[in-house]
């Protein structure tokens, strides 16, 4: 091997000698050192281009082996990457599903808001017919009582057992109460009287007298009976009343205080069924906000 180094190095040599002594003009001695320098440096420079190679080539040899050993990443990201693309496609799938099932809710959703509204309109409907029956029959109970009127604080008398009893309590309160006539009040004519309400339930205080409800006969003998009522002595605390329904009692019963201090305001007050009329005027004030039927029977 050394031998053939040698060898393969000679032409190297010769060429370079000949440069040497045709570029310069030294003498033997010199030439035959420079060349002894030269082959030396020669050699050298052989040496590292060798080296060189050899380090080039591992380097080489290096990179082509992570080259290597990247391939099966590459494989395995071609996988995932087919894999990526095969998830790709059904998304797009699901996404095309879901965006029909959203039309297919705001379609859905659309129908419904515009059932809900016919609803809507319905109900309203049907919650004003209901309000309009409602008042007419508070205004068909209120005719049905027109002859009906009402005795508070009057005293139970301890043998009062029947409704001839109490009709006969009655036709006394009017002769020394009311002052009213006896030949007038003897033909008075009441189709029923009792207390009402008839029985005491657990909660009825044992020592207040039951209201006494009387239905006339006649409308006109009611009207007589009240022009009597200020005769009444107010010590007594008997109350004289129309009887109505409960929704034109509560009514009333909430706009008295504004009905006694319009009269002492000295204006002209006065219910007029399911209305307060003050000085002409229906009174329409804030306690008649919450009255879903407040004046409103009369004119049904």
């Amino acid at each position: 091997m050394p031998e053939d180094s040698e060898k393969s190095n000679e032409p190297k040599r010769e060429r370079r000698r000949k440069r040497q002594r045709g570029s310069s003009s030294k003498t033997d001695e010199e030439t035959n050192d420079s060349d002894m320098i030269c082959g030396q440096h020669g050699d050298q420079a052989d040496q590292v281009d060798e080296q060189t190679s050899a380090v080039r080539f591992e380097e080489i040899n290096q990179k082509l082996d992570k080259l290597l050993a990247l391939c099966p990443l590459i494989e395995d990201l071609k996988t995932q990457l087919a894999l990526l693309k095969e998830e790709n496609t059904e998304l797009k799938k699901s996404l095309q599903w879901a965006t029909d099932e959203v039309n297919d809710l705001r379609n859905n959703q659309s129908e419904m808001r515009a059932e809900l509204n016919n609803s809507r309109d319905m109900l309203q409907c049907v919650q004003q017919d209901l309000q309009m029956q409602t008042i007419r029959n508070i205004k068909i109970e209120a005719q049905s009582r027109r002859s009906n009127i009402k005795f508070f604080g009057v005293r139970e008398a301890e043998a009062e057992s029947n409704p001839y009893e109490t009709e006969g309590i009655v036709k006394l309160l009017l002769v020394n109460e009311l002052k009213m006539p006896e030949e007038y009040v003897a033909n008075l004519k009441f189709e029923r009287v009792h207390r009402m309400p008839t029985k005491r339930s657990a909660k009825t205080p044992t020592n207040r007298p039951r209201p006494i409800i009387a239905k006339l006969t006649f409308y006109k003998d009611k009207g007589r009976i009240f022009k009597h009522v200020k005769n009444i002595d107010p010590g007594l605390k008997i109350g004289v009343a129309d009887d109505y329904p409960k929704e034109i009692d509560e009514m009333r019963k909430a706009l008295l205080p504004v009905l006694r201090k319009a009269k002492r305001e000295k204006a002209s007050a006065s219910f007029n069924v399911d209305r307060l009329v003050i000085n002409g005027q229906i009174y329409r004030g804030p306690e008649t906000e919450n009255f879903p039927f407040y004046a409103k029977v009369l004119s049904s």
